[in-house]
């Protein structure tokens, strides 16, 4: 008998009467009853609870597995009142009071124990469907259950009525107890399906109708693009593939058909809803119960829904700093000057912005001619050298070809790619770029082709300038001195009170590791985010321990250094009072791993997760991980007295620790340090960011939140 059925028939069998009274509650749960003047509901209540936990720890679940079965039990019955209009009502009731009544031991090992046996199975459904007759939630009664669950619990309601829709789609639909269970062969099917009637429909124009919706979500008010349709992107990629396969399959099902463009979105949205990782509530990535679980839920989300921008001009002003650097590299492989690339990569920019901001009127084609229109000819550009661009710069084989899921962003390449070829076009015409999502394929595209260039210099290098001329306050770098090894700063900026220090890395999150390889998520996370903020919290120690920290040339060996032969390049005394900052510098958009809410958790996931020795053997660069956190657990425990002033802010060392210490891609730096008059404004607008939390887990919504209260004072 499956679950629900259980679940209907203990409802009949073991329901009491709501006139029983407390002295035959009490008998009936087990309790003394020996004081009459004692009884009190509350008691039966704890006894209920103690004796269903009693269940739980008694069996070998795990708690995420117990959530995962009342989840589906709630879309079971949620289906059946959706599709037969069932009344569930009661059933629903049941399994809102399990969530409450299903809880385990912070302690309990269920290695140890045994299976739930039947008899353990009656006592927990008696029990549970005891404390639902006693403590019943008044908040419902019979429509109001659907209405309830539908505000509160937004995911099992869509899975719901989307397994119906799956049903219409696909008549080999296998539905059990709440889920699909030949969900992933039904998911093939359904891309089959709208690879296909991308085809039918003309890739092309469906491609077009795509960019117009991306066009009408752009924002002129800070140049990114709000897009709030769940299956867009994935969508996109889809597109892309479809219409860039050189094979030309799709070429001869072209045409053939008519349907409106809502059958492609229709089968887009049920494939969407099948791998359904949205956030519901701006709570959903503050808390991290299961590590591996909360790393899976925030890459899943941002492979299905979450369009990495960068703000075109940063990308502009990191390329620049990068091809002058390998100047004569790039000339080599690109057969231009610098200025010359840099106004063709500007002036298609500008170009595209000024079409999205057209709205329905705008092009959504760009070719070398448009752009010979709009050039600045002072730098000697002729229609040769923009032809020249384009050649080099326009993507030239099949992308995407093994996207097969929407969760696996390890098949996709258009990320990597600025300009996308109209196939049906001969002359070079493009898609019109989409610049604050598209620009990251700009910098990957250039690096491609310069071979990815060792780009650590030049990034620390542009770091520092770009905070310099936003504080007019030089940011210094050097080796330093701690324990009797030489460590180095990539930058440390002191503003009155304030210590600001910068770590910079270049690492990106692979593919791999977007598509929800753990292991490489963590390797990735962990010399990027982990590794640099350890150096920053050691400069930190070094400062607060010596008072004063030295800083010498970069050139000057380690050894000079150690000797003491060596005369420091600067010597900065601590302030009084000093409030330090750390701030993680890189050049890739870490997606939601950025947001303030989530730093924390990351520091959990490193600072309290241990390694299993077969991860270890797979991941190699786990072991290094494992030592860094060795050593930044050291350097918390020196730095713990200069955070705790008294005992009652022990239990708080580990939120004052990581308060101020972020994730910064180059694209938000940039946006830091945009349009500040002062040292002043640029400290106060960052200190008010990094107090501000907002629901998107959007940074860039923060920062423009925090910039028109700026521009408003």
């Amino acid at each position: 008998m499956s679950m629900s059925r259980i679940i209907t028939k203990a409802l009949k069998s073991y329901s009491i009467n709501k006139d029983i009274s407390l002295k035959e509650l009490y008998e009936l749960v087990g309790l003394s009853n020996e004081n009459r003047n004692a009884w009190n509901k509350g008691d039966i209540k704890g006894k209920i609870q103690t004796d269903i936990q009693e269940i739980l720890n008694s069996c070998n679940l795990k708690k995420s597995e117990v959530d995962g079965a009342i989840s589906n039990l709630m879309i079971h019955f949620l289906y059946r009142n959706y599709k037969y209009n069932e009344d569930v009502s009661r059933e629903l009731e049941f399994i809102y009071i399990l969530k409450g009544v299903c809880s385990f031991d912070e302690l309990h090992d269920n290695s140890k124990c045994n299976k739930l046996k039947l008899y353990k199975i009656r006592k927990f459904l008696k029990l549970s469907v005891w404390y639902l007759c006693i403590f019943p939630y008044e908040g419902f009664r019979g429509e109001a259950i659907i209405e309830f669950c539908e505000d509160n619990f937004p995911k099992q309601v869509r899975f719901a009525q989307n397994m119906i829709e799956v049903e219409t789609l696909c008549s080999n639909t296998e539905i059990w107890e709440g889920k699909i269970i030949n969900k992933s062969i039904i998911t093939v099917d359904l891309i089959k399906r709208i690879e296909d009637r991308i085809a039918r429909y003309g890739s092309s124009q469906f491609m077009k109708i795509l960019i117009s919706i991306y066009r009408d979500k752009y924002s002129n008010e800070d140049g990114l693009i709000r897009n709030k349709i769940p299956s867009l992107k994935f969508l996109l990629f889809l597109t892309l593939k479809v219409d860039t396969d050189k094979s030309c399959k799709y070429d001869i099902i072209r045409g053939r058909g008519k349907f409106e463009p809502k059958v492609i979105f229709r089968l887009t949205e049920a494939v969407e809803i099948l791998n359904d990782n949205r956030v519901d509530n701006k709570y959903a990535f503050m808390f991290m119960d299961n590590p591996i679980e909360y790393l899976k839920k925030i890459i899943y989300y941002d492979s299905l829904y979450k369009d990495t921008q960068y703000p075109p001009e940063s990308v502009l002003l990191l390329l620049s700093a990068i091809i002058n650097d390998n100047k004569e590299l790039f000339v080599e492989k690109f057969e231009m000057l610098p200025e010359q690339f840099l106004e063709i990569s500007q002036s298609i920019i500008k170009y595209s912005i000024k079409e999205i901001e057209k709205g329905k009127d705008a092009k959504l084609s760009i070719s070398p001619s448009d752009i010979l229109k709009i050039i600045n000819k002072d730098n000697k550009i002729n229609n040769d050298v923009i032809i020249k661009y384009f050649e080099k710069m326009v993507a030239s084989g099949s992308l995407n070809q093994t996207y097969d899921h929407p969760l696996k962003m390890d098949g996709i390449t258009s990320d990597s790619e600025w300009l996308i070829p109209i196939r049906e076009e001969c002359d070079l015409t493009c898609y019109l770029p989409l610049p604050p999502i598209q620009c990251f394929g700009l910098y990957d595209k250039t690096m491609k082709i310069l071979n990815f260039p060792n780009i650590g210099v030049t990034f620390e290098n542009i770091v520092r300038k770009r905070l310099f001329d936003a504080t007019y306050t030089e940011v210094y770098t050097g080796k330093y001195l701690y324990n009797n090894k030489v460590y180095e700063s990539d930058g440390i900026l002191i503003l009155d009170k304030l210590v600001i220090l910068i770590e910079c890395k270049t690492k990106p999150l692979q593919r791999t590791s977007r598509s929800g390889n753990i292991g490489e998520a963590m390797t990735d996370l962990g010399l990027s985010f982990l590794y640099s903020t350890m150096q920053a919290y050691r400069c930190e120690l070094s400062f607060r321990e010596k008072g004063r920290i030295d800083l010498f040339d970069t050139s000057i060996s380690d050894d000079e250094i150690k000797k003491g032969n060596a005369t420091p390049l600067h010597v900065l005394q601590l302030p009084n009072d000093a409030d330090f900052i750390r701030l993680s510098c890189t050049t890739f958009n870490y997606g939601t791993f950025i947001e303030k809410p989530v730093i924390p958790n990351l520091f959990s996931l490193f600072m309290g997760y241990k390694f299993s020795n077969e991860a270890l053997k797979k991941f190699k660069k786990l072991q290094y991980i494992s030592r860094i956190t060795d050593e930044l657990d050291e350097i918390w425990t020196r730095l713990e007295p200069y955070y705790i002033k008294n005992i009652e802010d022990e239990h708080d060392f580990f939120n004052k620790i990581t308060f101020n210490t972020s994730l910064v891609p180059f694209g938000l730096l940039y946006m830091y340090t945009n349009n500040t008059s002062s040292s002043s404004s640029f400290k106060d607008k960052l200190k008010m960011y990094l107090y501000l939390v907002i629901d998107e887990y959007n940074s860039y919504t923060s920062l423009s939140y925090v910039n028109n209260l700026f521009f408003k004072s």
